[in-house]
């Protein structure tokens, strides 16, 4: 259960979720006929989903141009007359691996045994996703969605396909590996997800839990907290706040040593006097927090990205920073030192030497970015944080993921990024003015952790006292 809240995995899953607000496009007389026939898979995921008050019947009346947007494409596949919509996602074998993988699917899509499985799920669970609808407090009028799934089944249908390895569609080999030691311990370790949502005039909110009932979810490995919260900088657009697996480095390496260029690598930091499994798996970050900037900075031209991790020890890692200097020459990247009030490098690859990292180390934490100066003023904020004289104004306790979206400045700076010399000349397709993002605040998405639950929460409201 070392990986349980790998990106990947926690994606997945929230991909499943999502993929349900919107349902699947109506299905003709013809096509329902042929569903009965052909889709004889077994239901894995449920859904049911309700309108009160009429949300959206009317969505071209709706003065919030995002929610006319998700009007317009509900009422698609949703008759605004009808209360109740149920969909369920099928196991269909010749799919697995493809997009439309685990599409949900309309009632009238589905066979009458399969309709039964569906809503046998979603009532087996349904008070404790009532329990989630009003952990998010329904409004008078607004969409409320419910779903649930229960892993044996999935883990049964993951089993047999790969140990046959027969009909896995377009999945690679990597991916193979990945639903073997990421997405399968996650599932073997849990009974069931249930999730619920709300999508009102005050914004969407979503909550998915994974359920665990003997507990077996938590793991020293990966329960611990985000630790950094109060080193959040609140002026970025993006922020992605989050805990690293602490491994054994030895067990990392084992699995490392199955990939045929590892040695390939392993001899190449040693040759710099490095030792890969002690000097850097041993040392490896436990949390971080990476910022997204799309507005380019005024020397590269590059977004402005930046990266922010406490090192375990970081008196080994400068006592290694020669043997580190030397493993980057021999790897074709060029280090400038930068004459900053502290000490920093710019790396750059011989084939790309117009942009470049930079790199220092400031107290505990080593500092990463795409421009010299956002380099130096990501520092100015972790000492003023460190002086006492900034503070954060998010609350990361008991959290092992922090992630948030400043919507209301993300087309502005979108635009910014799109009109750069960076992306002049390049092809790049246009790209509408979104205005319709200014319309929401920042959205959040939160991972926590305990022996019997994993929560994952949604938040995207829409701006308060917005001009209409």
């Amino acid at each position: 259960m070392n990986k349980t809240l790998r990106i990947g995995s926690l994606a997945i899953i929230l991909l499943i979720f999502s993929g349900a607000l919107v349902f699947a496009e109506k299905a003709s007389v013809t096509n329902t006929q042929d569903a009965q026939t052909n889709s004889a898979g077994r239901v894995l995921i449920a859904f049911k989903a309700e309108r009160i008050g009429k949300f959206l019947a009317e969505p071209g009346n709706v003065p919030i141009e995002f929610l006319r947007r998700a009007g317009r494409e509900i009422n698609k596949n949703w008759p605004a007359d009808e209360k109740y919509i149920e969909a369920a996602s099928v196991f269909e074998q010749e799919n697995f691996g493809e997009k439309n993988f685990l599409k949900a699917k309309k009632f009238i899509e589905l066979s009458s045994g399969q309709q039964k499985d569906a809503k046998a799920i979603i009532d087996r669970y349904s008070s404790e996703a009532d329990e989630l609808l009003q952990e998010i407090k329904p409004d008078e009028s607004c969409i409320l969605m419910k779903m649930a799934a229960e892993t044996d089944p999935i883990i049964d249908l993951l089993k047999s396909l790969i140990e046959r390895k027969q009909n896995i569609g377009s999945l690679k080999e990597d991916q193979i590996y990945k639903i073997q030691h990421q997405i399968l311990p996650m599932l073997e370790c849990s009974d069931y997800l249930i999730g619920a949502a709300i999508l009102s005039n005050q914004g969407f909110e979503a909550r998915l839990r994974i359920k665990s009932l003997s507990g077996r979810l938590a793991d020293p490995r990966i329960s611990h907290s985000i630790s950094i919260g109060k080193f959040i900088n609140n002026d970025a657009l993006m922020v992605f706040a989050q805990t690293h697996p602490i491994e054994d480095p030895s067990e990392i390496m084992k699995g490392m040593l199955e990939i045929p260029q590892t040695l390939t690598v392993i001899s190449m930091v040693a040759s710099a006097g490095l030792d890969f499994e002690k000097d850097l798996l041993a040392n490896s970050a436990r949390e971080s927090i990476f910022y997204v900037n799309l507005e380019p900075a005024e020397d590269s031209g590059v977004p402005d990205l930046r990266f922010v991790a406490p090192v375990p020890d970081i008196k080994k890692l400068e006592n290694n920073l020669e043997k580190l200097k030397t493993l980057c020459v021999q790897s074709g990247i060029f280090v400038k030192n930068l004459e900053g009030k502290t000490p920093g490098v710019r790396l750059s690859h011989f084939m790309f030497p117009q942009y470049g990292i930079f790199a220092a180390i400031f107290d505990e934490f080593i500092v990463l970015a795409s421009a010299e100066e956002n380099l130096y003023d990501e520092i100015d904020f972790l000492r003023s944080v460190k002086a006492g004289k900034t503070a954060s104004d998010f609350s990361t306790e008991n959290l092992q993921r922090f992630w948030r979206i400043n919507f209301s400045n993300f087309n502005l700076q979108l635009q910014k990024l799109l009109q750069s010399p960076l992306m002049a000349d390049k092809g790049v397709p246009p790209i509408p003015n979104l205005a319709f993002l200014d319309d929401l605040d920042d959205m959040k998405i939160l991972t926590r952790l305990e022996p019997d639950r994993l929560d994952l929460s949604v938040l995207l409201p829409i701006r308060e006292n917005k001009e209409k």
